[in-house]
């Protein structure tokens, strides 16, 4: 966290506002780690300024997802709608697809909360249905997982029961590439440095030779 606060006391102090949103939002980001809610809350309250001040549209978007999810993880969901319907506008208007996802589950999961059912299915549909164009393994898991609380608001276990069978099966499939993906860069530094210690002994070698008594 102390890198991402140094950052931003730069860009403040050099009156770089494009990079100094990216950099609130890091240091929020960094924050909600932490649980330091409120000190998140005024990183992305300074963010959304900026970005509005220079009309950073991207990172405005950018903002009020974090701001969303903020309210998530507090548990404030009454507060995260007016966030959520801001993104989605932008990333429409952005035609940032990957953006306009999150947006929509982020209504789903608040439409939960208000005990709207109806809505949070619709809107958990719109994203998983973006997600699935997407092949965004990621977000179809997060889009069955409220999928399948709402299942569960509903009534209807037996959906519910085949949602999260899907959502794990999607999240087990995520770790096993993850998996892969380590095990390659492993091989791969494994060889690399196979290789630097072949042209080491090389180069010893021919050293040898040439400094070898006549």
């Amino acid at each position: 966290m102390k890198s991402a606060q140094r950052a931003t006391d730069i860009f403040r102090e050099v009156r770089n506002d494009y990079s100094l949103v990216s950099a609130l939002n890091n240091l929020a980001l960094a924050q909600m780690s932490l649980w330091k809610f409120a000190d998140a809350a005024q990183q992305l309250k300074e963010a959304e300024q900026v970005a509005r001040r220079t009309n950073n549209l991207h990172m405005l978007m950018y903002t009020f997802l974090n701001s969303s999810n903020l309210r998530i993880i507090k548990g404030d969901f009454a507060a995260m709608k007016g966030y959520c319907e801001n993104a989605l506008t932008l990333a429409r208007q952005l035609q940032d697809p990957s953006s306009e996802l999150i947006a929509l589950r982020g209504l789903a999961i608040y439409y939960f909360y208000r005990n709207n059912a109806d809505e949070a299915e619709r809107y958990a549909n719109q994203s998983l249905k973006i997600a699935s164009e997407l092949n965004s393994f990621k977000h179809i898991g997060a889009a069955y997982s409220v999928l399948s609380d709402v299942a569960i608001f509903e009534g209807d276990f037996t959906r519910h029961h085949r949602l999260m069978i899907k959502s794990d099966s999607i999240r087990d499939l995520i770790l096993n590439e993850a998996l892969a993906r380590n095990i390659q860069n492993i091989e791969a530094k494994y060889e690399t440095e196979k290789k630097e210690q072949k042209i080491e002994e090389k180069k010893e070698q021919v050293w040898k030779e040439k400094n070898k008594p006549r």
